[in-house]
């Protein structure tokens, strides 16, 4: 009686339906994982903006306005004696500061992710003089009229 030898192996079957598997798998796990690495970011960078509220509105009630200093790594303490929490002292951080409040701008270089909180209300910005702008289009006093939409019901054929 001659047998079928048993190698003991999987079949190019079984292996297909792994790597299927698995696929389907990562087609879920990989934008979710990203998802949560962008949540993360962003937090770290919520984080080291409230970082500064409690320095900011000290200065604010010695000096009469908030601080406009701003900080890159490697930077001492500023003037209002903040210093950034250890992991956010590698973001950069711009101020726009007035008598009514400061805008906060804090930028992770790693990642060039950037955040802007407003703390009251900030002196407006300043623009770019290189920014070159488009002037207003002429106003004739006639409004543009607009292109009729008519969305009408799916017909059964």
């Amino acid at each position: 009686m001659v047998g079928k030898a048993s190698s003991g192996g999987f079949t190019l079957l079984e292996l297909m339906v792994v790597v299927a598997i698995l696929g389907i798998l990562s087609a879920f796990a990989i934008p979710s994982y990203q998802g949560y690495l962008t949540q993360a970011r962003q937090a770290a960078l919520r984080s080291a903006v409230q970082s500064m509220t409690v320095p900011q509105s000290l200065y604010q009630a010695e000096q009469g306005t908030y601080s406009g200093q701003g900080w890159r790594p490697g930077d001492g303490a500023t003037e209002t004696g903040w210093l950034p929490p250890d992991g956010a002292d590698t973001f950069t951080y711009t101020l726009r500061a007035g008598a009514d409040g400061y805008s906060v701008s804090v930028t992770d270089p790693a990642s060039g992710e950037s955040l802007l909180v407003d703390f009251g209300t900030p002196p407006a910005p300043t623009p770019d003089p290189g920014e070159r702008r488009k002037p207003p289009p002429p106003d004739d006093g006639e409004e543009e009229e607009l292109p009729l939409l008519i969305i009408l019901p799916p017909q059964d054929v």
